[in-house]
């Protein structure tokens, strides 16, 4: 992928009534396309470009690709919509050469590797990946457990990307049943209930790194890292049965490519959980990924797209001007 120009936009809202602001989904026209199999850059020069479909490599060779592999592509389309353009990376020998130009790289379940593979693939793409995400691209790892607990989850500890400590429960054949929302403001937990049922195969881990949005009460589920102006997105199961939960993370995983950010950390009255929350679902449904933020963060705002600013009760430091 060519280096994205992410220079944060800034959408400053002055409100002095206490109306919720409502976009209508008419103001943001987006172009249609079919899926293909071939890779197209939609995120080269800024946000204008990736109104384009969001240019997707699926490495599958480890995958059942009469299975979870076809069910995680049509997952795409049923959460994410029709916008977007794949192609299937089936020798992680060749990712160097096959990953420029896209905007995600996405690791369907490693069903049949090994850790021989893991630690092959780690060492061929650990510098590539590295520079990739810092760089603006997005990978997105599905993980479960077969023969190895938590492949996935090895492969982003040996290309240190994500690290973690140890596994934590597992369905069906462990105990975890329940999984908790614990970060609603994170764009991957957009839509979500406060707890929903685990899917057959989800899986934690234990993890410091990074944000946890959904955990087991104990142990990380779904984890999100910023890297630079890219994110290094953790999911804990796979599409061996899809779930309207599941669904509507991995959907909020592929929009993270254009992620606009609502900032209250100096006090706006108007937050996206609640007099926001139409204008935020509108994004939503036109594509984009939306979170909102407590604190100043500005390895946070480096990693987005836009930033949206309300009116604030205290004043923006002049160092935060100036960084904005």
């Amino acid at each position: 992928m060519e280096l994205k120009m992410k220079a944060v936009t800034l959408f400053a809202i002055t409100l002095f009534m206490s109306s919720a602001l409502v976009l209508s989904s008419a103001l943001i026209s987006l172009p249609s396309g079919d899926i293909t199999d071939t890779s197209t850059p939609a995120s080269t020069k800024g946000l204008g470009s990736r109104l384009t479909p969001v240019s997707i490599l699926v490495y599958n060779q480890f995958s059942d690709l009469d299975g979870e592999f076809i069910n995680t592509i049509d997952a795409i389309e049923r959460t994410y919509g029709p916008q977007f353009e794949y192609e299937n990376l089936t020798d992680y020998r060749n990712l160097a050469s096959k990953l420029p130009g896209s905007d995600i790289l996405l690791i369907t379940e490693l069903e049949t590797a090994t850790m021989t593979n893991i630690t092959a693939i780690a060492a061929t793409w650990s510098g590539t990946l590295s520079s990739f995400v810092s760089n603006g691209g997005n990978v997105i790892m599905l993980d479960h457990r077969q023969d190895i607990d938590a492949p996935g989850a090895h492969l982003y500890n040996e290309t240190g990307l994500l690290s973690f400590t140890g596994i934590g429960d597992y369905n069906p054949i462990g105990s975890l049943s329940t999984a908790y929302l614990v970060n609603s403001s994170n764009a991957l937990g957009q839509g979500l209930p406060a707890s929903f049922a685990s899917s057959n195969g989800m899986i934690s881990i234990q993890t410091t790194d990074g944000i946890t949005v959904v955990d087991d009460g104990a142990d990380a589920i779904v984890v999100q890292k910023i890297m630079g102006r890219g994110n290094i997105v953790y999911l804990g199961f796979d599409y061996y049965a899809a779930t309207t939960e599941i669904d509507t993370i991995f959907g909020n995983a592929i929009r993270l490519h254009r992620h606009i950010v609502f900032d209250g950390s100096h006090g706006q009255p108007m937050v996206l959980a609640s007099e926001l929350a139409s204008f935020g679902a509108d994004l939503i449904t036109n594509r984009f990924a939306v979170s909102s933020i407590s604190a100043f963060d500005t390895d946070y705002l480096i990693a987005c797209d836009v930033l949206v600013i309300t009116r604030a009760v205290s004043d923006y430091t002049a160092t935060e001007v100036d960084f904005v």
